[in-house]
């Protein structure tokens, strides 16, 4: 039974056709949860390598917290993506969405061998490493887009913007609350100026 969770996956990476298609009927929830956690601790590992782990430090609850921590954010972002693909026209389970998510995720499981080669190759190279986790987040873009196009059916411009659009709204809304805030501080300053 266990081969089968994992040719989910190898069919993810050989057939995503057929990887979508098996996760529209039956996702392999288990596997994709397995897939959030993997990610979340070889990003982890490779923010360890490159110094990066700054807020939390390395160490095993730290581990456990950016694991459970990636888990619920891709339950979230898979949701928004679900719900910005249902308003584009498409239909498809949003657990097919999770699992295939989680599976695109292991993209940022390839940023701990290159940080282990930048580290003997090049200890120093701070710019290198913003790279190479540039690279992998790319990849994970890539493969998350992949994932939406065969789910749901959309074309490439489509499938990137059904993906972007948490990015977008949550953007909007950063800038919605600055500016509020900006125009408050104005406001109070004017008040003052006036009395």
């Amino acid at each position: 039974m266990a081969s089968v969770g994992f040719d989910a996956f190898y069919d993810f990476v050989e057939d995503p056709v057929r990887s979508a298609e098996a996760a529209r009927r039956r996702p392999p929830l288990a596997l994709g949860i397995t897939a959030y956690a993997l990610a979340a601790a070889g990003l982890y590992a490779a923010q360890g390598l490159a110094g990066r782990n700054v807020l939390l430090g390395v160490s095993l609850p730290a581990l456990a917290f950016v694991c459970s921590w990636s888990l619920g954010m891709g339950a979230l972002f898979a949701a928004a993506v679900h719900l910005a693909a249902e308003a584009a026209g498409g239909r498809a389970p949003a657990l097919a969405l999770f699992s295939l998510f989680g599976f695109s995720r292991l993209a940022w499981g390839l940023a701990l061998p290159a940080m282990l080669l930048l580290k003997a190759l090049a200890p120093d190279a701070g710019w290198a490493a913003g790279a190479v986790f540039a690279a992998a987040g790319l990849w994970v873009l890539v493969l998350e887009t992949r994932s939406v196009r065969l789910i749901y059916g959309f074309g490439h411009a489509r499938a990137l913007a059904v993906v972007l659009a948490p990015y977008a709204a949550l953007a909007t809304g950063i800038l919605l609350v600055f500016a509020a805030t900006a125009w408050g501080l104005v406001y109070q300053f004017m008040r003052l100026k006036a009395a």
